[in-house]
């Protein structure tokens, strides 16, 4: 059998050539420049070449907390791309930033971001709206290191994470539609939880492949590698443990603990270093063993056991270095070259978090736990990751929902489920599948039956991407099927008489000819799972709370299929892609969305120097009703089955600048954006003694963002100078600084329909304005703080309730602004904290009739034990 070589060679110029196929020819090949003027010299900038270095795998526990994000690939597009090369500006809260805020819950940890809008309803993040960009809370996808997680109940619950702050490495913001990449819910964007992988594993991207370039000038030459399919971390054999735990405290009779402990086993016996077989994601050529590769005019000939060491350049006065001096170039011009490994790598991670508190307001005392279990499996050819997470809680709801009822209550349990595989080599396919439930128990009143519903909600799918690197860039193909299904109480077409179940429970009854055999369990009080039978047109098997039967139902299939073609030139990063999206569904919905529907995409950037990237985006969303929108039905509320699904065009342009030393860093960034919105949803009322009804309507959202961050110290790069300030010209010996970030947003809307609305509840009750502030400082010795100022200011008003009576009266929203403040003593196992938030004590609304807590002070201490052996 003939065996067969894939071969990378450089190709020798014998002159500089502008042609266009010598730029296809060089891309991801070696160059190797014997002999340089002194021009061409001057014009190669180390630091600048360093810059190019990328490896797009996400920060292991024993790395620095000043990682460069160039190194990590982020959210965004179907086809992987690092930070460097993707086309969008994506916003990044970092293991740093997360140590050091003073924040309990990953929603509190959003209100970092500028352009997020964070409302909470209660203390500690116990029931959140997220919002971006003066969207609502249902217009946003949320994703588990990749994984859609999002509710099509409501997105009032669909921030209930179930992953505690020690399992995250990083929170990624993609602002603006995203629904060609992630489907029907990312009509305003994207929000990816990214949760840490194992000390000493290669790594990567639970979503992502691994990929390295560098570069590095030495003895005259300019040399460029990468090793595309290699592993991001060369790892010797071994076992390591590592184990994390913390206890805390604070008023309002809050207690809580967490711990994590995780596992990796490597076995890897090294080689050397070899040219890989597998192709770079430029070049897709295949050459027989003994074949000349074909080559541009006027190069050498090379063949797979004889290449030339170097490249002379007859003129080389006329060779334009440009590429050099230019991040985006480096990381574009390079080898596959890999390092050989027999590698095998078994990864596994579980942590739990429990937490209680009375609570800062009335009847908003909570209890919550979660459970959460991580695992990959990482060989030479392929990778294979799952994930498993469960959280529960139930928490006084004080006018959470109608301000008319106080004393409202709600439980909440979920399950999350999610196992994927992937290739590697130049054709990676990925298949994926994913389970998500969620059980939500509301009481109107707490302790009674009045208004009081059960819903049980399943999301299941499966997808399958597929990447190819080839010579005009990188293909990416998807398929998708996403079933969403509820059973309720008070959401859904009504089941029908004849396979109604009588209901015996100490809340409530609804009668039917069958019968059941029952319990005495109280449905109100137990969370207990077991099944029972109802007929639809076949058998089917559905959960049920203690011995509630559920009495009405509704589902949706849906049907998507990607398409994705990303180019990386020099200075340029083009990605377009493509949404075909069908939805089956027996509600009012079906005539509309059962046809197949597009929405494309395209994002572009430009790099013109080392410094400053350029961005602009188009990109089409759209958002189906979520089950509350079309039935839910309250004294106060009343949907509506004949919504129509939400569609934008999202238009973004901005810009970053970054200059960067071994001990300042400076970053900052513009955005504009226009979002221009059809068929809105919303709960307006019509009057002032009407209730809120779900309806459409057309609104636009147009804003910009500024941001500047300034890092002073050494940092995880600190060896590398990124920019052209030189690293012993700069000295800071009177500031105590370590970072310092500062942003800005403001957001203005317009609606263009005429229709007379009285209030709008959620869509039109936006941030105008929003500044967030922070700093990071050393104090003495090993102790360290952070500060955080955040300023609000929102549009729209609130109907003032005053002893649970409406007085009639709107209030518009005060602005409003919060201090808080975490101090740590980190020692190499422990570290002591405390942290206050709303130092100023400050009494403030975000979401009407709902008050904030006031000063909240917080203390703790943690642990960190590291063991194992190594070979």
């Amino acid at each position: 059998m003939k065996k067969v070589i894939h071969v990378q060679c450089p190709v020798t110029f014998r002159r500089f050539c502008r042609k266009g196929y010598a730029v296809f020819a060089s891309l991801h090949r070696e160059v190797r420049i014997g002999v340089l003027t002194v021009g061409m010299l001057a014009s190669v900038i180390l630091p600048k070449v360093q810059a190019a270095g990328v490896a797009t795998r996400p920060m292991t526990d024993d790395e620095g907390d000043d990682k460069d994000l160039s190194e990590v690939t982020v959210a965004g597009t179907l086809t992987p791309l690092n930070a460097l090369q993707v086309a969008r500006i994506v916003g990044i809260i970092t293991r740093q930033q997360i140590e050091s805020a003073a924040a309990q819950t990953v929603n509190d940890l959003l209100k970092l971001a500028v352009g997020v809008d964070v409302r909470q309803r209660g203390g500690f993040g116990i029931q959140t709206d997220i919002s971006i960009n003066g969207g609502t809370f249902d217009q946003i996808t949320l994703l588990l290191n990749g994984v859609n997680i999002s509710s099509p109940h409501t997105g009032h619950l669909a921030a209930d994470f179930p992953v505690s702050l020690s399992d995250i490495e990083r929170i990624e913001v993609l602002e603006g539609a995203a629904s060609r990449v992630y489907g029907a819910s990312a009509f305003g964007g994207a929000i990816n939880i990214v949760t840490r992988r194992s000390p000493n594993g290669p790594s990567p991207d639970l979503t992502r492949p691994s990929q390295r370039n560098s570069a590095s000038v030495a003895q005259g030459s300019l040399t460029f590698s990468q090793s595309a399919d290699s592993f991001a971390t060369p790892i010797g054999a071994g076992r390591k443990v590592t184990f994390e735990g913390g206890v805390q405290g604070g008023n309002y009779g809050t207690v809580g603990a967490d711990a994590r402990i995780a596992f990796t086993i490597n076995n890897c016996c090294s080689s050397g270093l070899e040219q890989t077989a597998k192709r770079s994601p430029f070049n897709n050529r295949r050459y027989e063993q003994g074949e000349h590769p074909r080559k541009p005019q006027g190069a050498e000939d090379c063949t797979p056991t004889g290449c030339p060491n170097n490249l002379t350049m007859g003129d080389s006065s006329r060779v334009d270095a440009s590429a050099s001096a230019n991040p985006g170039v480096l990381a574009m011009l390079a080898p596959p070259v890999t390092e050989r490994k027999q590698l095998r790598s078994l990864q596994f991670s579980v942590s739990g978090t429990y937490q209680r508190s009375d609570g800062a307001t009335l009847n908003s005392d909570f209890a919550r736990g979660n459970v959460y279990l991580s695992g990959n499996y990482e060989a030479e050819e392929f990778r294979v990751d799952v994930q498993a997470g469960f959280s529960q809680k139930s928490y006084g709801a004080n006018t959470f929902y109608s301000a008319a009822y106080p004393n409202q209550y709600e439980r909440n349990r979920r399950f999350i489920v999610s196992a994927g595989a992937e290739t590697r080599g130049r054709l990676r396919v990925r298949p994926e599948v994913y389970w998500n439930r969620l059980y939500d128990n509301f009481e109107l009143i707490r302790n009674t039956a009045t208004g009081e519903n059960f819903h049980c909600t399943d999301v299941h799918g499966a997808r399958v991407t597929a990447g190819l690197s080839w010579v005009a860039g990188r293909t990416t193909l998807g398929a998708e099927v996403r079933e969403e299904d509820i059973l309720s109480t008070s959401l859904g077409r009504e089941i029908v008489e004849s396979s109604k179940l009588k209901v015996e429970s100490s809340k409530l009854k609804v009668e039917s000819s069958s019968n059941v055999k029952r319990t005495s369990s109280s449905a109100n009080d137990n969370f207990q799972l077991s099944t029972f039978y109802f007929q639809l047109s076949t058998p089917r098997v559905w959960p049920r709370e203690g011995e509630l039967r559920y009495t009405r139902r509704d589902s949706r299939t849906n049907l998507s299929f990607n398409v994705e073609h990303t180019l990386l030139l020099p200075r340029w990063t083009v990605s377009a892609g493509l949404l075909a999206h069908a939805a089956t569904t027996p509600s009012n919905l079906q005539q509309e969305l059962s046809t197949l529907r597009l929405y494309p995409g395209i994002d572009i950037a430009y790099t013109p120097s080392a410094h400053w990237r350029l961005f602009a985006s188009y990109n089409k969303g759209f958002r189906l009703p979520t089950f509350t929108d079309l039935y839910y039905k309250s004294p106060t509320h009343e949907g509506n089955v004949n919504m129509r699904a939400e569609e934008s065009h999202s238009f973004q342009a901005g810009t970053k600048f970054r200059v960067e030393s071994s001990k300042l860093k400076v970053e900052s960034s513009l955005k504009g954006f226009y979002h221009r919105g059809t068929n809105m949803i919303d709960w307006v009322m019509y009057a002032a003694d009407d209730v809120f009804h779900s309806a459409n309507f057309d609104l636009d959202n147009m804003g910009i963002q500024a941001q500047v961050n300034l890092h002073i110290g050494k940092h995880g790069n600190s060896a590398e100078n990124h920019g052209n300030v030189s690293a012993s010209s700069v000295s800071f010996p009177f500031i105590p600084l370590l970072n310092f970030n500062l942003s800005y947003a403001f957001i203005h809307q317009h609606r263009r329909d005429a229709a007379p609305i009285y209030k709008s509840n959620y869509a039109m009750e936006y941030l105008r304005h929003k500044i967030v502030g922070t700093i990071d400082h050393p104090v003495i010795a090993r102790l360290t703080a952070s500060w955080t100022l955040r300023w609000q200011d929102r549009m729209g008003s609130y109907i003032l309730y005053e002893n649970a009576q409406n007085t009639g009266r709107l209030v518009h929203y005060k602005p409003y602004a919060t201090l808080d403040v975490k101090l740590r003593w980190r020692a190499p196992r422990y570290e002591l904290w405390a942290e206050a938030t709303n130092l100023t004590n400050r009494r403030y609304y975000d979401l009407g009739n709902i008050p904030q807590p006031g000063l909240m002070v917080m203390g703790g201490i943690r642990l960190s034990i590291v063991g194992g052996t190594r070979k």
